[in-house]
């Protein structure tokens, strides 16, 4: 039996909704800001863009560092969910989809993946995207020892970043399809380049 004395905290489901919905604002005005660069991001400049009070940004993120988490996970859920890539086909299938997601987030990566300050924030949180790419491409690169199937498989993974879509648009004025289409191309040649000769990357030849 509760101790008569014993408070209770009760926490309404409107109070929670309110609150989440709040949250919700803090994050999406530090997405906006992002675009204009986060190292100069400050606790006041979200509050302000956000509507509310800088003591209610530190009581939803009480550092600098739970905010840019925050938002950095946020930019992975509004990228959208990344489907099971078992094989490299099915990379390569998605590659336009996932190339046009980062067209629609071009300003919010900009600002984020430029940013020292989000460093932490991508080591400690890592993105569910990278990991189910990460686990398609070495499954390609399957033939010689283990550490050339890491470079092999780095070399791939690298022509589906999201700053690898930025640079053929800024550079080759490709559009996100053709970037998609230029970059899976490139991928399909180091696998077959690869499969076709695993101890390539112990040559002599390829060493600085």
């Amino acid at each position: 039996m509760r101790d008569m004395n014993e408070t209770t905290h009760y926490v309404s489901p409107l109070r929670r909704e309110q609150s989440d919905q709040t949250r919700s604002r803090i994050v999406d005005a530090a997405l906006d800001l992002i675009v204009g660069g986060v190292e100069g991001l400050t606790m006041q400049e979200v509050a302000k863009a956000a509507g509310v009070a800088l003591r209610t940004v530190f009581r939803h993120f009480p550092t600098r560092d739970d905010l840019l988490d925050a938002t950095w996970q946020a930019m992975q859920i509004r990228m959208g969910e990344t489907p099971e890539l078992e094989t490299l086909d099915e990379l390569i299938g998605f590659l336009p989809e996932l190339f046009g997601r980062y067209g629609a987030m071009e300003d919010q990566i900009r600002g984020a993946m430029f940013a020292q300050t989000f460093v932490s924030s991508r080591q400690r949180l890592g993105s569910d995207r990278a990991r189910k790419v990460r686990r398609a491409v070495a499954a390609q690169f399957t033939g010689g020892d283990e550490r050339s199937r890491a470079m092999a498989a780095s070399a791939a993974y690298t022509l589906t970043v999201p700053l690898v879509s930025i640079v053929l648009k800024e550079a080759f004025g490709l559009s996100s399809s053709e970037a998609a289409r230029a970059s899976a191309w490139a991928i399909r040649a180091l696998a077959a380049a690869y499969a076709e000769d695993p101890e390539a990357l112990n040559s002599e030849t390829l060493k600085p």
